[in-house]
Formats: structure tokens, C-alpha cells, sequence
């Protein structure tokens, strides 16, 4: 029944841009007097026809039209634009996207309101168009639901060969549909293309901070890997029709952080292969801009991101503690008496000891920046003057600083204790990300150590001691300058917590299973150790084919 039904759907809906073997009557208009966009009056018992019912339908239709209709075939795109602000000079720009004749194409936008009290409502319902193989509509979210929810409520309403995600803010080029559409002939079997979304120009010393900062990073993946990790929403492609198992998680921030990684690396995993999963469309542009309140934008990011260490256990990895997390240490390292801070601490009082616990925290924030804008000073450009530079170099640690203390607060509001000194791989594998990672803390470490030995020891050590480990810092400090050039995996060779390797199965007989759990995230982990076993990979891309 469903089937027939979906056959005939298609027929008298999809034929009119899909093949072209029926005409829009644009001025019939049809005016549901009874039920309206009102609650129904019975309970609506819905059925998952999206993937393969409607893929099967389509077939059947395309079998029944014959040879002769191939040629007249369009290629269906949705766009999904969610939008809280109602921007309408932006939202303007997007629904007006058009493809050229040569791509053959019907295009369906949609407008996914999250604020139904927006007092631009009305303004932005009368942007929606129904003309041939171009629709706008606008639907309005009962609440607001979040970003998560707001793209899911449209990718469930786009029933086309392939879906458009666009954020609400974004200048999108005139060419970016076409070159979507043209990488998807080259890649019929990638599920993510990621499209170039650019900043302007910077100007100010914030905006210049945060790019050196590198937190718009991602924004820009697509000029720099044919192949991205993963991509941000306000410019991505991915499948219509063909996806109804990967879902936006609610379980993020509603301004969105983190959701777009968990979304890419779930599709990621659906292909048979997995290196050729996501492509980047360096020639689909958009331009973004910059935001506003910056601290409180990457603030979120982190609150969301954060969720990714749980979501995605598979993708994680342990360092030592970072700034942040060794400051907290410290005043539980001097409560349990560990050393050199019991033999620093004995015999000082309350007030002394706290004294103590801050200079020290201070000595870290100190080699903190200090390494800090090493790193970052070579990302300012050069033709700014030495003191503008020094100080847009400072600056553009602030973000960085801001989301470590916004990730400690949310690991431990959650009681996720054992998540302290556990990162996440924001390259998936890709580049020497994780050895980066984990040799720039074990330097700050050795420097934090040496400093706050320093410190706790002031008093007693002899002038050539503390000329020496201001010369190991100083030093180190070189090194560490130095060190950012270099291939970071070839020299830190080996993570602290290798990588399981399989075992060698026997191909007849029975196969040992070994199950590795703790806490509870035990289940994810084995279902992550599972998905990366190249035996599981052969069977899943056997299966595929």
C-alpha cells in the first residue's frame, strides 16, 4: 500500500522536476478549510518511506517511463536554511540561489523559522515561491527548538537527490549550487562535500586575534585538504532522500558547537570508503561574518564540542593536562600532600599557602603565554607594526584560554572525571595533529614543573639555580618556537596509549573475542574499537557492494 502510494506521489509531485513528464498549473491553488496547520484531529501514524521506499519508487517510475525519458531527467537539490535572527536582506540572498541551465536541475529551498515570534515572521513567509522547479517555503518551528532540531525538521521535509546546508548568515556565491552539483558527479558515493566558507578581510585587532587563533580554522578546510575531516554547517552537502539514519544530535548547545563533527564523522562511517567519504568543494564559496560577541561564540563551541568526547570515544585521546586542568591540580595535589608541594607547604599557614597555590598558578598562566605567543606570532601578519603584532598575538590566545576553562567546567558539572586530560582528535587521523598535541603539553608540563619548583623554592635555591632554570626555560622556549615546523608524528613516534592493534584471526574455526569496558562509556568504546577492525570494515564494504 505504502508503495503504490509513494508511486503515485512520485508521479504527480517528483515527475514535474525529475523528468519533466508533467507541467506546473501555477495559478491552482489548493486551501485546506478544515484541518489547516492546526493540530490533527486523530493520531497520525507516519511510515519511514524516505530512504529506500522512496528510492524504490523512483526506480519503478523510471523503469515505467522508459530510455526516452532519461534524457528530459532533472537532478533534484534541496537547500535547508535554518535562521533564529530572520535576517530577511540575508535569507533574500540564499533563496534567490539559482543553477545554471546547464546543470539541469530542480532546486527546493527551505526556510526552517526556530523563532515563531520573530516579529520579522510575516516578512520572511513572503519570500516563499512556487515557481517551476524553484520552490521557497518557510516552516515554522512550534518552539525554538535549537539549531540541531531546526536542520533536522528540514532534512526530514527535502525529498531530493542531495541536501544543501546553509547558516542563515552566510553570502553564498552565485556558483555554489552548480559546483555542488558538479562534485557529486565526480563523487557519486562520498556522503559529505565541504564547501569553502571564508571570513572578509580582517581589519580590527580582534578580528586579526581571531584568525591567528586559528578558531575559523575548519571554516576554511576546504582550501587546504581534498579530503576534510569533517565540515562546518554553514556550507555543507549532504545525501536527501537516500539519508534517514543520521540525525543532528539535540543533545548539543541550541547555537550549535560539536553537532557538525558528530554529524560528518556518523556519515563518515556509513561508507565503504572511508578515506573518500567527505570531499572538499573548495569552489562552492560563502562568505561569513565575523561574529560579534567573540568570546561568548567560542565559549559555546567549546560547551558543545565538549559532548564530542563521549559521542565519539573512538576519536579521543589521552595528554597530559592541559593549563587549566594542571591549575586545578594544584590544590588537590597540596590537600593530598603530594610532592614537592608537601615539602614546600609544611609549616605554612592558611593564608601563606594560598599565597603559595597563586604564584604558582601564576607561574604556569606566565609560561602559558608566553609559549602561547610564540606559537601564534608567526600567524600575524607581518606587515602590521612589531607593537600591534605583540598585542593581536596576545589576543589571540584569549579564545583558546576562554574554551579550556568552558571544557574543565563542563567535565566536571557532568561528574566526567575520567574525561580530564582526554582531548579530541579534531583531524580524525589526518596530519600529525594528536602528536602535536600531545608534545606541546608535554613541554608545557616540563616548563610548568621547573617553573613552579621555582617558585615553591625561592627562598632556598642559590642564584646560579635559578640562573639555570631560566636558562632551561629560556631554552626551552627556542625549542618549542622551533619545534612548530616540524613533522611532530615523526618526532613524538609514539602515542602514550598505543592503538590496539587487531588479532590475528584464523579463517576457519572459532574467532577469540576480547571485550573492553570501563565506566559507561564502556559500550561506545567497543563499538568504536569494532567499527575501526579492519575485518568489521571488509564485511560492512562487502556488503555494501
Amino acid at each position: 500500500m505504502v508503495q503504490n502510494f509513494l508511486c503515485f506521489w512520485v508521479m504527480t509531485s517528483s515527475c514535474s522536476s525529475g523528468w519533466g513528464a508533467s507541467a506546473f498549473a501555477s495559478s491552482a491553488s489548493l486551501i485546506n478549510g478544515v484541518g489547516g496547520l492546526g493540530a490533527a484531529r486523530y493520531c497520525k501514524q507516519g511510515a519511514p518511506w524516505r530512504d529506500a521506499l522512496l528510492s524504490d519508487a523512483i526506480a519503478v517510475l523510471e523503469h515505467a517511463l522508459g530510455p526516452e525519458a532519461a534524457g528530459r531527467q532533472l537532478r533534484c537539490l534541496n537547500v535547508v536554511v535554518p535562521t533564529y535572527r530572520c535576517n530577511l536582506g540575508a535569507l533574500r540572498r540564499i533563496t534567490q540561489l539559482r543553477t545554471s541551465l546547464a546543470a539541469r536541475a530542480s532546486l527546493h529551498t527551505l526556510v526552517v523559522v526556530d523563532d515563531p515570534s520573530s516579529p520579522a515572521l510575516a516578512d520572511v513567509q513572503a519570500l516563499q515561491d512556487w515557481s517551476p522547479n524553484h520552490l521557497v517555503r518557510v516552516y515554522v518551528q512550534p518552539a525554538n527548538m535549537g539549531a540541531s532540531d531546526a536542520r533536522n525538521a528540514g532534512m526530514a521535509q527535502s525529498f531530493g537527490d542531495w541536501t544543501v546546508l546553509l547558516d542563515d548568515d552566510v553570502a553564498p556565491d552565485e556558483q555554489l549550487l552548480d559546483a555542488y552539483l558538479g562534485a557529486t558527479l565526480r563523487h557519486p558515493h562520498a556522503k559529505v562535500f565541504v564547501g569553502l566558507t571564508q571570513l572578509p578581510e580582517p581589519h580590527s585587532m580582534q578580528q586579526h586575534a581571531l584568525v591567528a587563533s586559528q578558531m575559523t580554522f575548519f571554516f576554511s578546510i576546504a582550501a587546504r585538504e581534498p579530503n576534510p575531516p569533517w565540515g562546518v554547517t554553514a556550507n555543507l552537502c549532504v545525501p536527501g532522500r537516500s539519508n534517514n539514519t543520521v540525525w543532528f544530535s539535540g543533545a548539543y548547545p541550541k547555537t550549535g558547537g560539536g553537532e557538525d563533527v558528530e554529524f560528518c564523522l556518523r556519515l563518515k562511517a556509513l561508507a565503504a570508503d572511508k578515506d573518500a567519504a567527505i570531499v572538499a568543494v573548495p569552489e562552492a564559496r560563502a562568505l561569513h561574518p565575523f561574529w560579534g560577541g567573540v568570546l561568548r561564540q567560542v565559549a559555546g563551541w567549546a560547551s558543545g564540542d565538549v559532548l564530542c568526547l563521549e559521542a565519539l570515544p573512538h576519536s579521543t585521546f589521552r595528554a597530559l593536562p592541559n593549563w587549566a586542568e594542571a591549575t586545578l591540580l594544584l590544590p588537590v595535589a597540596a590537600a593530598i600532600g603530594a610532592p614537592p608541594l608537601s615539602g614546600a607547604l609544611d609549616g605554612c599557614g592558611t593564608m601563606e599557602r594560598l599565597v603559595l597555590l597563586a604564584a604558582c598558578a601564576a607561574a604556569i598562566m606566565a609560561v602559558e603565554l608566553t609559549l602561547g605567543v610564540v606559537s601564534v606570532l608567526p600567524r600575524v601578519p607581518p606587515a602590521l607594526a612589531p607593537p600591534r603584532r605583540m598585542v593581536i598575538a596576545v589576543l589571540a590566545l584569549v579564545p583558546a584560554l576562554v574554551q579550556d576553562v568552558v571544557r574543565l567546567r563542563c567535565k566536571l558539572a557532568r561528574l566526567r572525571f575520567t574525561q580530564i586530560c582526554l582531548c579530541f582528535d579534531w583531524m580524525d587521523g589526518q596530519r600529525d595533529h594528536v602528536a602535536a598535541t600531545q608534545f606541546g603539553l608535554l613541554v608545557r608540563n616540563v616548563c610548568w614543573a621547573v617553573a613552579v619548583c621555582c617558585v615553591l623554592f625561592w627562598s632556598r635555591l642559590s642564584a646560579g639555580t635559578l640562573a639555570l632554570a631560566a636558562s632551561f626555560l629560556t631554552a626551552a622556549v627556542l625549542l618549542f618556537a622551533r619545534s612548530q615546523r616540524i613533522n611532530h608524528r615523526r618526532l613524538f613516534c609514539r602515542d602514550y596509549l598505543s592503538a590496539l592493534r587487531p588479532l590475528p584471526l584464523p579463517e576457519d574455526g572459532p574467532v577469540p573475542f576480547v571485550v573492553l569496558a570501563y565506566q559507561r562509556t564502556g559500550t561506545n568504546l567497543l563499538c568504536g574499537m569494532l567499527h575501526n577492525h579492519p575485518e568489521v570494515r571488509a564485511l560492512v564494504a562487502a556488503r555494501l557492494q
